[in-house]
C-alpha cells in the first residue's frame, strides 16, 4: 500500500501530524488571516484545476498566505 502511495505523493513529501490546526497567518499586505492545516489530503487536486487546497498539509503558509491576499483583493 505505501508503494502505491508514492506514484502519487511528491519525492520528499514529508509525514503528516496527528490533529489538524487553526492558526492566524499575514499576508504581503499584512492582513491577518484564521486558516487552517488539515491533516489528510483530499486529492482534489488530482481531478480539478491540479492546484492542492488551500487547507492542504501539502500547501506551505507561504504559498497560503499569497493565496489569501489574492482572495482578498
Amino acid at each position: 500500500m505505501l508503494r502505491l502511495g508514492a506514484t502519487v505523493l511528491p519525492g520528499a513529501t514529508a509525514e503528516f501530524e496527528n490533529c489538524s490546526s487553526v492558526y492566524l497567518l499575514t499576508d504581503r499586505l499584512g492582513r491577518t488571516h484564521l486558516s487552517r492545516r488539515r491533516v489528510g489530503c483530499c486529492y482534489f487536486f488530482k481531478v480539478a484545476d491540479e492546484r492542492a487546497c488551500s487547507t492542504c498539509p501539502r500547501v506551505d503558509d507561504a504559498t497560503r498566505a499569497v493565496r489569501f491576499a489574492e482572495v482578498d483583493q
